[in-house]
């Protein structure tokens, strides 16, 4: 499916505008090269999408901006309130404005208002953007130019930002690269954040061809694999945006007992399913014929006992019960290695519930702190490389 909406397009100004070459003045004797005026093409549905995740706060005045600038070979477009960060990306053609590679942050105090204008002059999606650089401003235009309006830039660097999408948003490892996670563990958000997901989803629709608009409205994906991390909400029709959400902070994870009734069928499978295995690794260790398969045995069988308890912490309920384990014989006999769960043809198994897919747990949570929870990192020379701080996690999983 083509699509118009992700590419950027340079060109020279307008006849009034400066040559698109750099200019030199002479006088008295001492010679100044004038940067050239350099144009981009950006999608009006990005500015806006951006637009719409900026924020005021005197602290960290970049919330106020939308930030431009190249990534290796695509453009992006970036907005941040602290709570929320919006990142759009296009392609790039070559050659670009020089301007992009460090970028500029254009203010979004009526960058709105201005892309509204624009649009409402011209059937085509994009915005022209000239910018001279060093010069303080930016210039916002339609194709013909009937419509010229300056917006301001701000003297300052944007933060760096790649570390929110790390590895531990998307899934949990052990040491021993085994995926690991909590069952009912839950993750709040502000309902006005996941409000603006959806509007966020409008305003791309809005931008693309009629014939190329989701019918039922936008597909959103969504990615989250620990509780402490932004969740990573990503656009079917629209490849290359993504937004994310920083979680509110919970004074409980514990299920309201009017919710925890409604669970009570899938909390009592899950119970059944994790005990189960405890009980046979707990049986596997009283056969266990060496004293490091016995460990081995009994390990994992304290890790299931451990999910066990975390859920029972959370949804502790007089109708939920969970089959304790048989203890292990002192004087059991030992079995070989290697360390395998054997399948016993005779043995009943009681179905489990994916132990790799924990059930979602709507819970109640607090209002979110006004403390902005997203907070990218200020450098003052942003690395090429962002440093990904690993986590080291217990083993949880059999």
């Amino acid at each position: 499916m083509t699509k118009s909406t992700a590419l950027a397009i340079i060109g020279k100004p307008d006849a009034e505008a400066k040559d698109a070459k750099a200019e030199k003045v002479t006088g008295g004797g001492n010679e100044k090269i004038t940067p050239p005026v350099e144009i981009l093409h950006v999608h009006s549905a990005l500015l806006l999408a951006a637009e719409s995740t900026t924020g005021a706060e005197s602290s960290r005045p970049w919330f106020g901006g939308v930030f431009l600038h190249r990534r290796e070979k695509t453009a992006r477009v970036v907005a941040s309130d602290g709570g929320r960060m919006f990142i759009g990306t296009f392609s790039l053609p070559s050659p670009m404005p020089s301007w992009l590679k460090e970028g500029i942050l254009i203010s979004a105090e009526g960058l709105k208002k201005r892309v509204t204008l624009i649009m409402g002059l011209q059937s085509t999606p994009m915005v022209k953007l000239s910018h001279t650089k060093g010069s303080g401003f930016v210039e916002l235009s339609d194709e013909r130019g009937d419509a010229v309006l300056r917006l301001s830039t701000m003297p300052m660097d944007f933060p760096d930002y790649d570390h929110l999408i790390g590895e531990d948003t998307f899934v949990q490892m052990d040491e021993e690269g085994n995926v690991t996670g909590r069952e009912f563990e839950p993750v709040g958000f502000n309902s006005r954040y996941l409000k603006h997901c959806g509007e966020i989803a409008k305003t791309l629709e809005a931008g693309l061809p009629k014939k190329e608009r989701p019918k039922n409205g936008m597909v959103v994906r969504a990615y989250h694999a620990k509780p402490d991390k932004p969740m990573f909400f990503s656009f079917d029709s629209w490849p290359g945006a993504v937004l994310l959400l920083a979680p509110a902070k919970l004074a409980t994870a514990a299920v309201p007992k009017e919710t925890a009734a409604l669970m009570t069928p899938a909390i009592k499978l899950t119970l059944a399913a994790l005990t189960a295995h405890e009980t046979r690794n707990i049986k596997w260790a009283e056969g266990a014929t060496t004293e490091h398969a016995r460990v081995t045995f009994m390990e994992k069988a304290a890790g299931f006992r451990e999910r066990i308890n975390a859920i029972m912490g959370r949804v502790s309920m007089p109708a939920i019960t969970e089959t304790k384990p048989q203890p292990v014989k002192a004087d059991a006999p030992i079995v070989t290695e290697p360390v395998t769960e054997p399948v016993t043809e005779n043995e009943p198994v009681t179905e489990p519930v994916n132990d790799d897919e924990p059930v979602a747990d709507p819970v109640q949570h607090d209002e979110p702190a006004d403390e902005p929870v997203i907070e990218p990192t200020v450098e003052e020379k942003p690395a090429n490389q962002p440093e990904i701080k690993r986590t080291k996690i217990s083993r949880r999983r059999a």
